[in-house]
């Protein structure tokens, strides 16, 4: 479990957060973006692996990137759960314009790529996004390494911990007493 101190204003919590599955350009360690990639045969089963997790944890609404990775992921879990998946493109990991299809390496802190989002324009996307999650209930978000990024940003939890492994949910929560946020990764 991560603890953090402070929390923020907006997202009163509790709710779980769930990267897609694992793509090709995962296993090669590319830039995937906004391209339209879907998941290996590995990503089915952690998705499917990821519904058995959820099942019975209270899950009321589920929302999803477009991208078909993340939808692709969603599915099985809304399956289990029987609820319909709210699709927010907002949610779409970060646009790296010509870097899409490249190496991760290219990356560099401050650096917004030829037809790519800066850091604070994709922050702000995904804070539209979150903001339009219904915390009535318990949601369950199933997005992006970089979706996940802001959000844990969004709560004051520490950045070295910014990497979410695939299909792998998260249960984050405010802390009774002091109200830090607590990030919780299920099935580990």
């Amino acid at each position: 479990m991560i603890e953090t101190p402070g929390g923020i204003e907006g997202i009163p919590g509790p709710f779980y957060y769930l990267r897609h599955g694992e793509t090709l350009y995962n296993r090669l360690e590319l830039l995937s973006g906004w391209r339209e990639i879907d998941l290996t045969d590995k990503g089915r089963a952690q998705a499917q692996r990821a519904a058995g997790l959820l099942a019975g944890k209270g899950i009321t609404h589920i929302y999803s990137s477009r991208l078909p990775r993340a939808l692709e992921t969603a599915q099985p879990v809304a399956e289990a759960l029987g609820l319909d998946i709210n699709v927010l493109w907002e949610l779409n990991e970060r646009r790296y314009g010509v870097l899409e299809g490249r190496s991760r390496s290219l990356r560099r802190p401050g650096f917004t790529p030829e037809g790519g989002e800066s850091w604070e324009e994709f922050s702000e996307r995904v804070n539209r996004a979150i903001m339009q999650v219904s915390f009535a209930g318990l949601p369950l978000v199933v997005a992006h390494a970089g979706v996940y990024r802001v959000i844990k940003s969004r709560l004051g939890l520490p950045e070295w911990e910014a990497r979410v492994d695939n299909a792998l949910p998260v249960y984050l929560e405010r802390r009774a007493g002091d109200g830090n946020w607590t990030a919780t990764p299920l099935g580990v």
